[in-house]
């Protein structure tokens, strides 16, 4: 009574995470526990687990260890699928994350315009350089690159992942933005332009979409 119980319990909470991770595996996973069908007829064919914990006796096993050995490997299938969750939970969370980091950048960048509009030219450039230095660092991450340095910034994440991530062209690109942040950051260089800013935010708007 007490491995019946358990193993309800047990169903009917791996049940929903394989609905939820696995939906395309969820038929397998059902199909283990499912009553045997066949017309009242039990043979080892449709014999299930379920079948097994309402001591039903299909034809030819009349011995329960016998039974309880034909569903084993079945509820070791079972276990398998849910175990394989883990590994999409990780994925999930990681296409999470992804969603909101996009969501948090094109407020951002939406700032970096509205503060161009109104002439504040530095400060635009200020946000655009975060939102490249974050992007730049979270791509390091998904490619297991470290950067050099004890606190990097655009370009060290720039040079890391030249030829790991994009192209000589693409890291020339990335290199210019970083220029231009700096002279928005450093207020005893010369005054950043409009164009150059405007070009640093849309610049930054194309690596966020296209660098990964």
């Amino acid at each position: 009574y007490d491995d019946i119980t358990a193993y309800q319990a047990w169903y009917t909470r791996a049940l929903p995470v394989v609905r939820q991770l696995l939906p395309d595996r969820l038929p397998e996973f059902e199909e283990q526990y499912r009553l045997g069908k066949g017309g009242g007829r039990l043979t080892t064919d449709n014999f299930r687990i379920a079948d097994f914990l309402a001591e039903r006796t299909p034809v030819g096993m009349g011995d329960r260890r016998q039974r309880f050995n034909w569903v084993h490997h079945k509820l070791l299938f079972q276990i398998t699928i849910l175990d394989s969750a883990r590994g999409r939970i990780g994925s999930l969370l990681a296409d999470i994350s992804g969603v909101v980091r996009a969501e948090v950048f094109d407020s951002e960048l939406q700032k970096a315009k509205e503060f161009l509009k109104s002439g504040h030219v530095r400060p635009a450039g200020v946000i655009a350089g975060v939102v490249l230095e974050s992007h730049l660092s979270a791509v390091c991450q998904n490619h297991a690159i470290k950067a050099s340095g004890k606190n990097p910034a655009i370009s060290a994440y720039n040079d890391a992942l030249k030829d790991e991530a994009y192209d000589l062209p693409t890291w020339r690109r990335i290199q210019h933005m970083a220029d231009v942040r700096n002279l928005c950051s450093h207020q005893g260089q010369r005054e950043p332009t409009t164009d150059e800013v405007e070009e640093l935010v849309s610049g930054v708007e194309k690596v966020v979409k296209t660098v990964f």
